[in-house]
């Protein structure tokens, strides 16, 4: 076998493992709020492990059977991919009110924003206006997201949510975000995660305890439900 077509055979090797990883699991989920440094290291993830499965086959210069070579490539990188992989899709988990039963969301996956039209949000000023943030995420932590599927490392110190109610349908947390409008504060729902059922109304996210503590006692004497809590997926 030539050399060129030994160290194909185990580059092919290589991504293997990743390739069927993919097929396994849902791929959206997998590369969710990707940005450009995280296919970045992604890409220098499939990279790595092309490389070892190639560099292993061409080590065994004397093996010339195909399936054996392209066995060859998938020893090497098979420990690496098993090892990264476990990484992926484990993203911070944002938990709902203890008389939901203490099931979990994610903060990641795609979050399902209640808010008004444009145009109304121009006319209405909201008592939580600007506390709906987004988690401040560095460069280096979605590099290595991609390269090693880590847990993304968010700011510690604007890590607080303020929840003021959890349901068993996106429609009834829909309905209970919409109806804070009329009591002028804005909501977001975050979607389930899992076999969690739950989806969480939140009025604040990413901000400081500060904040998170006043905004939560201002929601309860304005009458929003009593059971509303802080939340950080930092502590």
């Amino acid at each position: 076998m030539k050399l060129n077509q030994r160290i194909a055979l185990g580059a092919i090797g290589g991504i293997t493992p990743y390739l069927v990883t993919l097929l396994s699991i849902d791929f959206k989920t997998a590369v969710v709020n990707y940005e450009i440094l995280d296919w970045v290291g992604l890409i220098v993830r499939c990279i790595i492990l092309i490389f070892l499965g190639a560099f292993v086959a061409y080590l065994h210069k004397t093996e010339n059977e195909p399936f054996k070579v392209f066995q060859l490539g998938l020893a090497a990188p098979a420990l690496l991919a098993t090892f990264i992989n476990g990484g992926i899709g484990s993203n911070e988990s944002l938990p709902v009110s203890p008389l939901a039963n203490q099931y979990s969301i994610s903060i990641f996956p795609q979050a399902f924003a209640a808010n008004p039209s444009a145009e109304s949000t121009k006319k209405k000023q909201y008592q939580n206006e600007q506390m709906l943030k987004e988690p401040k995420i560095s460069g280096w932590s979605r590099f290595l997201r991609g390269v090693a599927g880590t847990k993304l490392q968010t700011s510690q110190q604007n890590s607080y949510f303020v929840i003021v109610g959890s349901h068993n349908s996106y429609k009834q947390a829909k309905a209970q975000a919409k109806s804070l409008e009329k009591k002028n504060y804005k909501a977001k729902v975050y979607n389930p995660q899992g076999f969690a059922k739950p989806y969480a109304v939140a009025i604040a996210s990413n901000i400081s305890k500060k904040e998170a503590l006043q905004l939560r006692n201002k929601a309860i004497a304005d009458g929003l439900t009593a059971e509303s809590y802080i939340w950080s997926y930092g502590k």
